[in-house]
């Protein structure tokens, strides 16, 4: 550990290191364990990086007609407890429309794993009860794209992102069934993404549509509410859910102004989450559905590296963007069963046992 702090206080200086005091180039690479021969020559260019140009980006305008905006408060209200719920977002007409679409897509109610053309798969909580999730990674023609790409939502996720250019990260349906919808324990969703290979966490984004009405009897979700503030969290794999640490979670609990709040939406509400902002949810065990529809947003300059493996977040692909009336206009437009970028089970579980940064936290050697 010395020498490796001897060999960073020399590079950061911009002096070369003594080589002959610590044993010579090839004598610092085999003592500097752990450090793969990519990551020594990333160092090496960090420390040649030049200084930065200070000249700010323009930020991003949506143009077109928008049906809703970012009030001053609200904005303000997502800077400081890192989510925001934009109330009547969309209309009773419209989420009817799209309640009827997803109960009678076969891509979203059929399970991935029973033969039929269905594309979900179950989530297990540590009670064994299960919350149906089906993902996928870019904007399509179907309806759910026609609500990623609205305008109204791609410059409410720029202007909460610091004005920068919304792309696609993933669209999810969340499908929590009346008594025996599982419950998601305390996580960030930046856990995971900084697991799949992305970097800045105030440069992506959750919009999440209620579809029905969360409450707290259906399995609403719960925010400590400014806990973005803290940075990522260690994340591991508890009661067979990846999730946060939960010593670190109580930790965050006791500190002053962190609140736990339940996120009661009524449908077509929207709310707006920090990728840092740590959430979960209680079980269903009401006789009524808690579905959601969420769209993840990234930046354009947030492309996750492309060194982590498995590579599932897409890099930056310009979103075509679509008029708010879109949805209606367009009618209901079902998953296309051609497509190819959908999430399955396997591959989750894959996430999990090669990252390290999901490992099994009851592991023995952990």
């Amino acid at each position: 550990m010395l020498l490796l702090l001897l060999v960073n206080v020399a590079l950061c200086s911009g002096a070369d290191p003594d080589k002959e005091a610590l044993g010579g180039t090839d004598y610092i690479t085999e003592k500097m364990s752990g450090a793969s021969a990519a990551q020594l020559k990333a160092m090496m260019v960090a420390r040649e990086m030049p200084e930065s140009d200070d000249a700010a980006l323009p930020a991003f305008r949506i143009p077109g007609t928008l049906k809703r905006t970012l009030t001053p408060a609200e904005h303000a209200t997502y800077i400081e407890e890192g989510y925001v719920v934009l109330r009547n977002f969309y209309s009773t007409v419209e989420i009817n429309m799209l309640r009827e679409c997803m109960a009678t897509d076969p891509l979203v109610m059929g399970s991935a794993t029973d033969g039929s053309l269905g594309k979900n798969f179950s989530v297990p909580d540590a009670d064994g009860r299960e919350t149906k999730l089906t993902l996928w990674w870019n904007f399509g023609e179907d309806s759910y794209g026609q609500i990623g790409r609205s305008r109204s939502m791609m410059q409410a996720a720029s202007t909460l992102m610091g004005g920068s250019e919304p792309f696609a990260s993933h669209t999810k349906i969340l499908l929590k069934e009346p008594f025996t919808g599982g419950a998601w324990e305390w996580h960030q969703d930046f856990g995971y993404w900084y697991a799949q290979g992305i970097n800045q966490p105030d440069k992506i984004i959750s919009g999440i549509i209620a579809v029905d009405q969360n409450d707290r009897e259906n399995g609403a979700m719960r925010v400590l509410s400014g806990s973005h503030k803290l940075g990522r969290l260690d994340h591991g794999v508890y009661g067979g859910q990846a999730g946060a640490d939960p010593e670190r979670v109580l930790k965050a609990m006791a500190t002053a102004g962190m609140k736990v709040r339940t996120l009661l939406l009524q449908p077509g509400d929207v709310a707006f989450t920090h990728s840092n902002l740590l959430h979960c949810s209680r079980p269903n065990d009401s006789d009524r559905w808690r579905r959601n529809v969420i769209v993840a947003y990234n930046s354009a300059g947030n492309d996750p590296m492309p060194e982590i493996k498995p590579a599932v977040q897409p890099t930056y692909t310009k979103a075509i963007i679509v008029d708010d009336d879109a949805l209606l206009r367009k009618g209901c437009i079902p998953l296309n069963p051609a497509r190819k970028d959908f999430l399955g089970g396997e591959v989750s579980q894959e996430m999990v046992d090669k990252n390290p940064t999901l490992l099994d936290a009851s592991k023995d050697e952990l």
